[in-house]
């Protein structure tokens, strides 16, 4: 038994109760709280608003969901504006990240507390608090995970194209290396982001970069029995972007002959920037009936129990959240082979993989929809790849390994 427990703060910039990929990892580390106790580890969470308290914030009125909607829908609305204006793309980077990062800051140093560790998943907070961090706290041990796929502002400027290559793209590459220097390990979620960081940053000592596996409760749920002579239903939940990729579905559905159309239904789940573009040209393609916009949603697993398969074709990713969300329930997968996705998705095992083209998801979805039983029998194998690499108990148990591992250097 451990007589004193180490103490391990995370501060995060934004608000734990987001319906975010991060957001989902953190609160499994509260729920995981027994796990990390058991194994010697005291962790607390701060996040935008404070102290984050699972039990109290998982209870949210309908307002507040009505809210966190409609605050989603908002930040998409931005995203898509920001993607062509250098002025404001800079400017919801500045507010977004900046602002709230030194808000989050600000307001875990006014607690003067001393944690022998410190716990960054975004790199925004971690810049600033070892900018503004007391004296007293140098001797702190700083880990940073980075839920990218290696290179630290990918997604950033994915989302804000304009940024590249100006004088904001190179500070934050000087606030990167800034970073690097100072602290004591950097993570991601796949084996794959960590080559691609360490191929990036040959300089860092490859002895500090780990990775972890996302994991996901596992949960109970029952399998509807598939209807006789029905269609095909395939689910994508993700943020409609350039990013993730859904105009490649919907292009290579418009080159499906009439046969296969009328034989599959698929639904787009949530929102984005490339929102309003696609419903236009699922319009014009006359695709109405083939490609289905659900708009954002709280409760993604029911459509997923409700479908035969799951679809993710994005062009960039750290290890998406929403595969595991699919393979737990014994949904086959269509995916691209990129970042930590190869280490979820195995050609013709759980599914089938493609690079981010309409030509190859064209010929996979007219495989599939010829032998329909085969596709959906390799989804018990998603469910034993789930249970195998991506449950919760077995993240947690990874992360309390890297911290014991860095508390027996303090």
């Amino acid at each position: 038994m451990v007589s004193k427990l180490k103490t391990t703060d995370i501060l995060y910039f934004g608000k734990v109760n987001a319906k975010t990929g991060v957001s989902t990892v953190l609160k499994s580390f509260i729920s995981g709280d027994g796990i990390f106790k058991r194994e010697g580890i005291d962790l607390r969470i701060f996040d935008l608003e404070g102290e984050y308290n699972f039990v109290k914030k998982e209870k949210l009125q309908e307002g507040e969901k009505s809210s966190l909607v409609f605050l989603s829908k908002l930040r998409s609305l931005f995203k898509k504006k920001g993607a062509n204006s250098f002025v404001l793309g800079w400017l919801l980077v500045y507010k977004f990240y900046w602002v709230n990062a030194n808000k989050a800051v600000k307001s875990y140093l006014n607690r003067n507390r001393n944690s022998d560790i410190m716990f960054f998943h975004d790199f925004f907070a971690c810049y600033i608090y070892l900018k503004k961090r007391n004296k007293s706290n140098r001797k702190q041990k700083i880990i940073l995970i980075l839920h990218t796929n290696g290179d630290t502002f990918k997604m950033l400027l994915d989302y804000f194209p304009r940024l590249k290559n100006t004088f904001v793209h190179k500070q934050l590459l000087k606030k990167e290396k800034y970073v690097l220097s100072q602290i004591n390990k950097v993570g991601f979620v796949s084996e794959n982001s960590s080559k691609h960081f360490k191929a990036l940053h040959p300089e860092f000592d490859k002895e500090k970069v780990f990775y972890v596996h996302n994991g996901i409760k596992n949960i109970k749920y029952n399998i509807p029995e598939k209807k006789q002579n029905s269609k095909l239903v395939l689910t994508c939940a993700a943020s409609i972007s350039d990013r993730k990729g859904q105009d490649i579905i919907v292009e290579a559905v418009n080159l499906l002959c009439e046969n296969s159309k009328d034989n599959i239904l698929i639904n787009l789940l949530g929102t984005g920037p490339l929102l309003n573009n696609l419903e236009k040209t699922v319009k014009e393609y006359n695709l109405e009936t083939v490609i289905n916009f659900i708009g954002q949603v709280s409760n993604v697993n029911d459509y997923l129990l409700q479908s035969d398969g799951f679809i993710l074709t994005s062009r960039d990713e750290g290890l998406p959240m929403c595969i595991i969300e699919a393979m737990r329930v014994n949904l086959p997968i269509i995916a691209t082979k990129i970042a930590g996705i190869p280490e979820q998705v195995e050609n013709d095992f759980n599914g089938y993989l493609i690079d981010p083209n309409v030509i190859e998801l064209k010929d996979v979805l007219e495989n599939i929809l010829d032998d329909v039983d085969l596709f959906l029998k390799k989804g018990d194998a998603s469910r034993k790849l789930f249970e195998e690499k991506f449950t919760e108990p077995k993240m947690i148990e990874r992360y309390s390994d890297v911290l014991k591992s860095t508390f027996s250097k303090l």
